[in-house]
């Protein structure tokens, strides 16, 4: 990227966020990459999602250094490894789809097109993944929020009480709980995940 003119297809779509080790991560999406600068060396690491035009957002980096990502129009989420680059993706439809064996199915208290759009995702307190989940629209729209165990690849979702809502933010810096933003409805939601 230095050197580079990009304009506005290498635009940042999210907000840049702590990375592993010496490094800021973010996001890419109309490159269809993540990225890493490391903060003393200046040096950029990308990584191409393996699924073309996945639309990646919503970068967060874990416990273990490993960064995970909502690929919005890909329909995944994905982990990458930083040490080896590797990128796992994890389908949130099909035959082993996360969401294909959510008790209720997934449109329970949701409105819009059936195919989930990963948003924000972020490791909490309790070792497990979060994430938004809306649905194609002008904008996004959806009332989920769920989570995904990595060990056991176990998911479960909770609606929020409005409809369309479209959670678009994680903040899982209380113990105990997930904050979100809620775009259209103008509020803010709170998950009880020490409840859950």
């Amino acid at each position: 990227m230095p050197g580079e003119i990009l304009g506005q297809v290498g635009a940042l779509f999210g907000i840049i966020k702590p990375g592993p080790g010496r490094t800021v991560v973010f996001d890419l999406p109309q490159l269809n990459k993540v990225a890493t600068l490391h903060v003393d060396t200046h040096v950029f690491t990308q990584y191409t999602m393996p699924t073309p035009n996945s639309f990646p957002v919503g970068v967060r980096t874990a416990a273990d250094g490993s960064i995970w990502v909502g690929e919005s129009l890909g329909m995944k989420i994905a982990r990458i490894d930083p040490v080896t680059g590797a990128i796992a993706e994890y389908p949130l439809l099909g035959v082993n789809g996360l969401l294909t064996s959510v008790p209720g199915g997934l449109l329970v208290g949701s409105v819009g097109n059936p195919l989930p759009m990963a948003g924000p995702i972020a490791e909490a307190g309790d070792g497990n993944i979060y994430f938004s989940v809306s649905f194609p629209a002008a904008f996004g729209l959806g009332n989920q929020v769920a989570r995904f165990n990595p060990a056991t690849r176990e998911v479960r979702m909770w609606a929020t009480p409005s409809s369309a809502s479209y959670p678009c933010d994680i903040n899982v810096h209380q113990p105990g709980a997930v904050w979100f933003g809620l775009l259209t409805t103008n509020r803010v939601g709170r998950l009880d995940i020490a409840a859950a």
